[in-house]
C-alpha cells in the first residue's frame, strides 16, 4: 500500500507531554461529537475526495461517505487520552481520531487506508490559498501501534513554521529530539493538499498534508521505516493549528 511509503501530517494543539485547551482543537468522547464532520482526505491509493462522517451522541459512527457515496460501515469510538479516540469499524478494521481542543477538528484515520482531517458541521470544501500554510502552528502528535502497549503513544512533536517560497514552502518542526526540516513542493487548491518531503531520517522522506475547511487546523502524518511497519502502524499523526 503506498502509505507505507509517504507521511502525512495531522495538526492540533498540544505541548510535548502538556494537555493544552486550544481554538484548533482535543477532547475526550461523549456528546461533543455528536453531528456530521466534513473535510478532504485520501485513501490508500492517495486519492483525494470529500470525507463526511455522522456520529450519534455514543460516539458511534453512523454513516461514512465518500464524495457523497456513502460507504455502508459503521463503528465505534473510544477515549483513549483527552484527544485520541481508538476506532473500531463494523469490517473488524480499526483506526484512530486525534480531535482538537476546540472540539470542532479532528484527523481521521483507519487500516482501510483513510486518512482525512475533518470539520464539525462543515458541509462544502473551499478554494484552498496555498500561502495559508505560511505561519506559526502548535499541536500535538501520537505514534500509532497495533502493539497495545504501546497504542497511541504520545510522540514529542507539537510545533511547526512554514515560510514562504512559493510554490515551495519550507518549514521547521520542533518538539522532538532534533529541529526536523521539510519542504511542501506542491500544492492542490481543490483539496487543500500539500505534498514534500522532510530530513526526519527515521522515517520516509515524502510528506502529505490537508487543512480543514476553515483553514484553522493542518493534518500530517509520517510513517517509521521499521521492518514490517505497515499503515497505519508505527506511523506518527500530527494535528496542528494557528
Amino acid at each position: 500500500m503506498k502509505r507505507s511509503a509517504v507521511i502525512y501530517l495531522l495538526l492540533i494543539f498540544v505541548a510535548a507531554g502538556t494537555w493544552l485547551t486550544v481554538s484548533c482543537g482535543g477532547g475526550s468522547g461523549g456528546s461533543w461529537i455528536r453531528g456530521t464532520w466534513y473535510g478532504p482526505g485520501e485513501n490508500g491509493l492517495e486519492e483525494p475526495g470529500a470525507y463526511e462522517i455522522t456520529f450519534d451522541g455514543d460516539g458511534n459512527i453512523t454513516r461514512l461517505a465518500v464524495d457523497g457515496i456513502v460507504s455502508g460501515l459503521q463503528g465505534t469510538t473510544s477515549a483513549t487520552y483527552p484527544d485520541f479516540l481508538d476506532l473500531a469499524l463494523s469490517d473488524n478494521s480499526t483506526g484512530g481520531i486525534l480531535v482538537d481542543g476546540s472540539l470542532t477538528h479532528m484527523a481521521y484515520f483507519d487500516e482501510n487506508g483513510i486518512f482525512a482531517v475533518l470539520q464539525k458541521g462543515a458541509t462544502a470544501l473551499p478554494t484552498y490559498i496555498g500561502d495559508d500554510v505560511i505561519g506559526a502552528w502548535s499541536g500535538f502528535s501520537y505514534r500509532y501501534s497495533s502493539d497495545p502497549d504501546s497504542w497511541g503513544e504520545k510522540a514529542p512533536y507539537n510545533s511547526l513554521n512554514a515560510t514562504a517560497a512559493a510554490p515551495n514552502y519550507n518549514f521547521l518542526m520542533y518538539g522532538g529530539p532534533q529541529v526536523v526540516n521539510g519542504v511542501l513542493l506542491t500544492f492542490d487548491s481543490a483539496w487543500g493538499r500539500y505534498t514534500g518531503a522532510t530530513d526526519l531520517t527515521h522515517v520516509s522522506s515524502g510528506v502529505t498534508a490537508f487543512m480543514t475547511p476553515d483553514g484553522r487546523c493542518l493534518g500530517f502524518l509520517s510513517g517509521y521505516r521499521g521492518p514490517g511497519a505497515t499503515w497505519p502502524d508505527e506511523f506518527i499523526f500530527f494535528l496542528f493549528g494557528n
